[in-house]
């Protein structure tokens, strides 16, 4: 019940006439709060020249949300982050340049949806700070925060190993100096204030306090909050040493390399649609675990998975990807069902039909028949989003074929 509240909200921000409702209101927010922060900055200005000072910082800081708008970040989450980006960007920029944590915003926006979005992220932050003439000389500094904050972005990255994370905080500190002592060279003559040899460590704080605020949120929200479902958690179901993935390879090999392969185009499927990779790949890894306990391999492998304390997403995927026991209810399961469909199919037709039927239209057909007959329908799935993972599907056997020598695979 709980759960189907939970859609029924999420639902309405993906309704066309909300989104539109809520884009009137996001501009008109925008706008106010772009005015407010430029009367900080401009206390004397022309009406003219505050009407132009704040239509360019809210056409910069709405970049990130038509950003997510037209692309694959759900609309409460788009609503709720942009908010976020919004509200802490207007607080940091009352801040001396040297304290401004801003690359903690770009960080937690790649940690909550992707890479893309916070590079973006980042861009229209550096505008918005261009804009409000929150730092002098502002452009040495705008282009100092952008070449930062990409930085971050990418140390930030959830595909990221912890090691990784953490050498590149300690990088990140490091190339912010760097930038501030390059514009301290070029300062030494043109900006008397700048001169100081200390100006190389203006911004270093700023980097150590947005990097230290990532890692605690990041943290807190993995551990207690999304809890099985955080990468981290999901990450320890793909290592070998873990003890349901080490039963599935002791009992039967076979079902192990075939849920890998499946995993494996998950993933990248899930990638051209905006989809949780980390949930496709793992519900991919296990989606036949229960094939080592008998022919009721579903509600085997439901148990098993339960026992196990595995996810709820990936319960879901291990009961929904078979078509004899109900219909995907995410887009995950959806590209699973597709996946094991369409490989299934080929292995079958071309066991008993050598190369006579190809690859391609056998995909199709199979995973057709699932579409025409609704097993798709409470995935979410659009019709562009399916022609992309039959596209990815196809593209990923076929290379497998090839690197056989044209022989199939198992």
């Amino acid at each position: 019940m709980k759960n189907t509240k939970k859609n029924k909200i999420t639902d309405y921000f993906e309704n066309p006439i909300f989104k539109i409702i809520m884009t009137v209101y996001i501009v008109a927010v925008s706008a106010f709060i772009s005015y407010l922060t430029s009367k900080v900055y401009y206390e004397m200005l022309w009406p003219n020249e505050r009407t132009a000072v704040v239509i360019f910082m809210t056409i910069s800081i709405l970049i990130p949300y038509f950003y997510m708008l037209f692309t694959k970040v759900s609309g409460f989450k788009t609503v709720l982050l942009y908010h976020f980006i919004l509200i802490f960007t207007a607080v940091i920029m009352l801040m001396p340049y040297e304290y401004r944590p801003y690359i903690a915003i770009v960080m937690l926006t790649v940690f909550f949806t992707n890479l893309s979005v916070g590079i973006v992220t980042n861009a229209g932050i550096c505008g918005f700070a261009f804009f409000s003439m929150a730092s002098e000389p502002e452009f040495f500094f705008t282009i100092i925060m952008l070449l930062t904050g990409t930085f971050s972005c990418l140390m930030a990255s959830r595909g990221s190993k912890k090691i990784i994370k953490y050498s590149g905080a300690l990088a990140l500190v490091v190339f912010n100096m760097i930038l501030n002592g390059v514009f301290r060279i070029y300062c030494d003559e043109v900006y008397i204030e700048y001169e100081k040899i200390s100006f190389i460590f203006v911004g270093t704080l700023g980097c150590i306090i947005g990097v230290l605020v990532y890692l605690t949120v990041e943290l807190v929200y993995e551990r207690f909050i999304e809890k099985g479902t955080s990468p981290y958690a999901l990450k320890q179901m793909t290592q070998e040493n873990y003890k349901p993935l080490k039963y599935l390879k002791s009992k039967s090999i076979s079902t192990y390399y075939h849920s890998k392969e499946v995993a494996d185009i998950a993933k990248e499927c899930a990638k051209k649609i905006g989809a949780d990779e980390y949930i496709a790949y793992v519900g991919g890894l296990y989606h036949e675990i229960g094939k080592v306990f008998g022919s009721d391999y579903v509600n085997e492998g439901v148990a098993f998975a339960k026992k196990n304390q595995f996810p709820r997403e990936i319960v879901d995927i291990i009961a929904g990807h078979n078509i004899k026991f109900g219909v995907a209810k995410s887009k995950e399961c959806a590209i699973i069902l597709m996946i094991d469909t369409g490989i299934n199919a080929y292995n079958y037709y071309s066991s008993k039909k050598a190369d006579e039927f190809e690859a391609k239209d056998i995909f199709e057909k199979a995973i057709m028949s699932r579409l025409v007959a609704g097993y798709l329908d409470k995935s979410g799935i659009t019709i562009e989003e399916y022609n992309k993972i039959v596209k990815t599907i196809i593209d990923a056997r076929e290379k497998k074929v090839e690197a056989l020598g044209g022989k199939n695979g198992d």
